[in-house]
């Protein structure tokens, strides 16, 4: 049984909606471990012990608290942290949310430091979204793993528009929608010796069952634990 750490739960993101949504992933044979409150919970130790790490949280400490999650000398597990997971070989998913950190901090023109070090780690920065709407996904790089057994699909979601400022992105599907327009939907890049695998869908708990993106996100298990894609 394969272990893979789940960080969500932020103000606009409940955990909720990956616990269900990952509900039936379960059969499949990985272990889901849910932690909301990443700032006192995660330390670089325990996260070295999960097979795979999925990031679905914006930088809020929980859904009840619109603290940021990043102190420093306060938080336990910080973005320097989940980067060097990922140099010494690992991969990570952020997912949705996880996408959702910004350039700017209010009205001034700025970046905060571990907001900075995040967005070189993920490779985007979040600008905006439309109300939620139909959004389809086309499929840019149908030979790869991660898109074995998934065709061109349509989610009622929330339609992320992040600005991509890592130069070494492989995109592996787009998205459009009529009030969104076009973006980067899905991406893979090389981080030292592991990746990081980014995914924009994912607000609501139908968008984990349509069978496409279902399939998508099992190929994203397998190939951040190792295995086969089945």
């Amino acid at each position: 049984m394969k272990q893979v750490l789940v960080i969500c739960d932020d103000y606009w993101h409940p955990a909720e909606v990956l616990e269900r949504g990952f509900a039936s992933y379960a059969k499949e044979g990985y272990a889901f471990d849910f932690v909301k409150d990443a700032k006192d919970v995660l330390n670089p130790e325990m996260v070295e012990r999960y097979d795979f790490v999925i990031c679905a949280k914006s930088n809020n400490i929980s859904a009840a608290n619109e603290n940021p999650w990043f102190e420093d000398g306060v938080t336990e597990f910080s973005p320097e942290d989940l980067r060097a997971y990922v140099e010494k070989g690992r991969k990570v998913l952020f997912l949705h949310s996880g996408n959702a950190f910004m350039k700017t901090t209010g009205r001034e023109e700025k970046i905060e430091a571990p907001n900075q070090v995040y967005i070189d780690l993920v490779g985007n920065y979040f600008i905006s979204h439309p109300a939620r709407c139909d959004v389809q996904a086309h499929m840019e790089m149908p030979e790869h793993p991660l898109l074995s057994g998934v065709s061109d699909f349509t989610v009622r979601d929330e339609h992320y528009n992040c600005e991509i400022v890592a130069k070494d992105v492989q995109v592996l599907f787009t998205t459009h929608s009529k009030t969104g327009g076009d973006h980067v939907g899905a991406y893979l890049r090389k981080v030292g010796r592991g990746e990081v695998i980014v995914s924009m869908p994912g607000h609501l708990v139908s968008v984990f069952e349509e069978p496409n993106y279902r399939r998508f996100l099992l190929n994203v298990l397998s190939y951040g634990t190792g295995q086969e894609t089945k």
